[in-house]
């Protein structure tokens, strides 16, 4: 799984005006242990995943044990009001 997202439609959001982004992939660790990763811009406060894995985080990064190929969607809320997800 690798998912993305930045905010905004027919914005400058994916250029390097764009201030809020997201993303969340699956990592397998050199032990053979599978996480669920995410990461979000500066101003991501706190992330949340839900779906095969239920996992909270205060800050704009997550790290939790999953199962390969694990399907997630994360949300983050970002300062100043909003969010962003990613789309599984």
């Amino acid at each position: 799984m690798v998912a993305a997202q930045s905010s905004g439609e027919d914005s400058a959001a994916c250029s390097r005006f764009g201030q809020h982004v997201l993303a969340a992939t699956d990592w397998r660790a050199p032990s053979g242990d599978w996480y669920l990763l995410a990461a979000g811009s500066r101003d991501v406060r706190d992330l949340e995943a839900t779906g095969d894995v239920t996992a909270t985080a205060e800050g704009p990064t997550l790290a939790e044990r999953a199962a390969n190929g694990v399907r997630a969607r994360v949300t983050g809320r970002v300062e100043g009001g909003g969010s962003l997800a990613t789309g599984r």
